[in-house]
């Protein structure tokens, strides 16, 4: 799962499972959580470095290159990437 936890009334998740994957979100005017299949073959990306990384994926770009641009442009970002896929959720 990743997720971005800015409050702790302020919650956005994917969650992958070997079927689908899913947007979870909460925001502070919200009293329950939303969610949102993300259909297959579709991309997503949340957290600071969105716009960075839907741009990159919408115009066909690697997933960890995405990820990569993102950390550049957001001081809020860092760490290692990690390329996983579904097959490898349990």
């Amino acid at each position: 799962m990743l997720s971005t936890l800015d409050s702790k009334d302020d919650f956005a998740a994917i969650v992958v499972t070997k079927e689908t994957a899913y947007l979870v979100d909460k925001n502070e005017e919200e009293s329950s959580f939303t969610i949102v299949e993300i259909p297959e073959d579709n991309h997503y990306a949340l957290g600071s470095g969105n716009i960075v990384a839907n741009y990159i994926l919408a115009k066909g770009g690697d997933p960890v290159d995405a990820v990569v641009a993102a950390m550049s442009t957001d001081l809020g970002s860092g760490g290692d990437v990690v390329r996983w896929s579904r097959e490898e959720v349990e």
